[in-house]
């Protein structure tokens, strides 16, 4: 696509007369250019939203799989062991199947709240969808092109003004997201480090 916007303009550019139909021409396929950009910026952050919640049930459902596993294998060494009594062997195979039990359950509310409707996954990617689209309408601004519903008659502003609202709005946001972002490391951190101890 974006081959074929630069051929189209190259042809364009070809065939303008002036130097003022050439800056028309360049202005407008920047807005192209800028769009399919933005277009392409909101897939791949969709895409990593869709690939985080893939890799997060994945991680759940082994975990849960290894769990069943180290319990059937736990049950298999006690019911071999020799040297435990009838009585022995199923206090303790009753005692790993309880605490198996709760492992499970807790993994399984774990996931919901990660994975769930309105769980922190969605919350995540609600926040950063939120900023992507301001800092999208920001970057709109900037070139000039954000506002459909402008006022005839409205001052214009003039090229640094609105390359200065950019950068101001851009800072804000960045801001805001390397905050969203360490909180979201620290959660993290936490997370494995609960999984870690319940193990």
């Amino acid at each position: 696509k974006v081959q074929q916007l630069k051929n189209s303009q190259s042809e364009e550019l070809l065939s303008a007369k002036t130097s003022k139909e050439k800056d028309v021409i360049k202005r407008k396929y920047e807005e192209k250019f800028l769009r399919l950009q933005l277009d392409n910026e909101f897939a791949i952050l969709k895409l990593k939203k869709e690939t985080e919640k893939q890799v997060l049930e994945a991680k759940y459902k082994t975990f849960q799989e290894e769990a069943k596993l180290r319990f059937l294998a736990y049950k298999d060494s006690i019911k071999k062991n020799d040297k435990l009594s009838e009585a022995q062997k199923e206090s303790l195979i009753g005692s790993a199947k309880t605490d198996t039990s709760k492992l499970l359950s807790d993994s399984f509310e774990e996931r919901n709240k990660e994975l769930g409707e309105g769980g922190t996954l969605e919350e995540k990617y609600k926040t950063l969808f939120e900023m992507f689209n301001k800092l999208k309408k920001s970057r709109l601004d900037a070139f000039g092109i954000g506002s459909k519903d402008r006022k005839e008659g409205s001052d214009e502003k003039s090229e640094l003004d609105k390359i200065k609202e950019f950068v101001d709005t851009y800072k804000t946001i960045m801001s805001g997201l390397s905050e969203f972002i360490d909180g979201q490391f620290e959660r993290e951190l936490t997370i494995e480090q609960n999984k870690t101890n319940a193990l």
